[in-house]
């Protein structure tokens, strides 16, 4: 389980919480791992903190810059390799993911390569969105569908799971976007060579606390992300 923060010491407690409690309800052995950019609000001390109560449970991994959210996914998947780990959940730290879909993503997963948490599927919801910002996501995620005609609804999701295994056969590590462009371009790489994507409905709440991490910059990455990957076709 991935969890990149930077800057989310409100929210981390209360997302550690929850995901350690449904792993030890559900009998789920994952170990979370954290993967912290140096946030100056302290998030990698609080996550440590935790650390103590669920030392096998809990990694934490401060780095010394900020380096992105595709960057911190990249180096958790290399971790998940070296580790043999059969699955990884990835989910934002800001409480916009249900920790309780865990244990549906990873039985899911045992039928497929990807699953993708899915607000634009049958019974999918987003909560406490502005209609604006429901739209301009819904446009982006239409938009990288239909340029790169991908069979998914939800191409920006940050909730999914992943067979590790199949990390090698994408070769991963040649994704060089953050942000939203990350997500799509891993989608793109397990569509492109015909890995199995399963969508499952989430609800999605928007944060409760702390502040996003949507750009102007971020949304630019990936609109350019899914033309280049157009070309690349």
């Amino acid at each position: 389980m991935i969890i990149p923060t930077y800057n989310e010491a409100k929210s981390i407690p209360f997302l550690l919480g929850q995901t350690v409690k449904i792993c030890l309800e559900h009998g789920i052995d994952e170990k979370i791992l954290v993967i912290d950019d140096n946030s100056p609000d302290g998030t990698a001390r609080i996550a440590r903190d935790y650390k103590e109560n669920y030392p096998h449970i809990i990694e934490v991994y401060q780095r010394k810059e900020k380096l992105g959210l595709g960057s911190a996914y990249r180096f958790g998947f290399s971790k998940a390799l070296q580790e043999k780990a059969d699955y990884i959940i990835q989910m934002d730290a800001d409480l916009s993911h249900n920790p309780r879909s865990i244990p549906r993503f990873l039985e899911t997963c045992k039928n497929s390569d990807l699953v993708v948490g899915s607000r634009y599927v049958e019974h999918g919801r987003i909560k406490n969105w502005s209609l604006p910002r429901k739209l301009i996501s819904r446009a982006g995620s239409l938009y990288a569908k239909n340029v790169l005609t991908l069979p998914v609804q939800d191409t920006t999701s940050g909730f999914r799971c992943i067979r590790t295994s199949c990390l090698r056969t994408i070769a991963v590590n040649s994704i060089r976007a953050d942000g939203y462009g990350f997500q799509i371009e891993l989608l793109y790489l397990f569509w492109k060579h015909g890995l199995r994507i399963k969508e499952i409905p989430i609800e999605f709440t928007e944060r409760r606390m702390g502040k996003s991490k949507f750009s102007k910059k971020i949304a630019l990455e990936a609109f350019l992300k899914v033309l280049e990957l157009r070309k690349s076709n």
